[in-house]
């Protein structure tokens, strides 16, 4: 699965008016940015960047801020995005 795939599929789970705002919108440009294999660096900024939408998300829907994405994002290591 990719990370699109990912947010894509937890955006899909928040109420439409915070998965239609531009914070939504801008996650999926974040993930999408994940998912062209940036180098080391850019990934840890997006990967932090991401994680910290997601919550403001999630926060503004009400609800759980333990969920796959955010548990996905946490274990990525910037090492897994090449050198």
């Amino acid at each position: 699965m990719t990370v699109e795939e990912a947010t894509v599929a937890e955006l899909g789970r928040l109420p439409v008016l915070v998965r239609d705002s531009a914070l939504g919108a801008a996650v999926l440009v974040l993930a999408r940015r994940l998912d062209a294999d940036p180098g080391d660096a850019v990934a840890s900024m997006l990967v932090r960047e991401l994680r910290m939408a997601m919550v403001a998300l999630h926060a503004r829907a009400g609800g759980d801020q333990a969920d796959e994405l955010d548990q996905f994002l946490s274990s990525i290591s910037a090492s897994e995005f090449g050198d």
